[in-house]
């Protein structure tokens, strides 16, 4: 274990129904999905909720380098498949 401090992040998201706001209990379908798609989701104790996370790093620079990677477009500049309310 190292004696400097170090740092990670997670990422918590809250499923809503696109129509009523309201949560949504699919995490499951939802982790089942993006795992189809290459992305692990943990699942949380509410049927609401996912999150991610990011390995452990020595310094906030190494953390941007897994957390903003410059290869991959902003979600606002990537289309959305047609039908669907998920980004690839």
């Amino acid at each position: 274990m190292s004696e400097l401090p170090t740092v990670g992040v997670e990422e918590e998201f809250l499923l809503v129904d696109p129509r009523t706001g309201e949560p949504a209990p699919h995490n499951a379908a939802v982790a089942a999905e993006a795992e189809r798609r290459g992305i692990t989701l943990q699942l949380e104790l509410s049927g609401c909720q996912v999150e991610t996370t990011s390995s452990v790093a020595a310094t906030s620079a190494e953390l941007g380098e897994e957390t903003h990677p410059a290869a991959a477009p902003p979600r606002s500049k990537r289309p959305r498949p047609p039908g669907s309310n998920f980004w690839p």
